[in-house]
């Protein structure tokens, strides 16, 4: 595609895009993806699951990272990153501090209904 080309598509209003066709091939195998895998993927991969992470979020990076090798955006696959599960809330809560998503306490504003 020409400079002139991309440059008209990006000018176009979205209901006017073309709808990109998905090419047609056969899914990818075990070993294509082990062969076309980046080595610094498999080595981040072990180094995180080596340290054994604290938080599930640190794992985030590395996991986006396999995913978009397995599903690469030029067969349409997008992969999006998730929000970090928040704590749970323990049984005995007394609704005097709010936990935040990354596991912190902060006293609550109104505090205990």
């Amino acid at each position: 595609m020409t400079p002139a080309e991309q440059d008209s598509l990006l000018n176009r209003p979205y209901g006017d895009m073309p709808v990109p066709q998905i090419p047609v091939e056969p899914p990818p195998t075990v070993e294509s993806l082990l062969a076309n895998t980046d080595p610094f993927v498999v080595y981040n991969f072990f180094d995180v699951m080596n340290r054994q992470p604290r938080y599930e979020s640190k794992l985030y990076g590395v996991i986006a990272a396999i995913l978009a090798n397995i599903f690469p955006t030029h067969r349409s696959f997008v992969v999006e990153g998730e929000s970090p599960l928040p704590e749970a809330v323990p049984h005995d809560f007394s609704g005097d501090i709010s936990i935040s998503s990354e596991g912190g306490h902060f006293p609550s504003r109104y505090g205990s209904a």
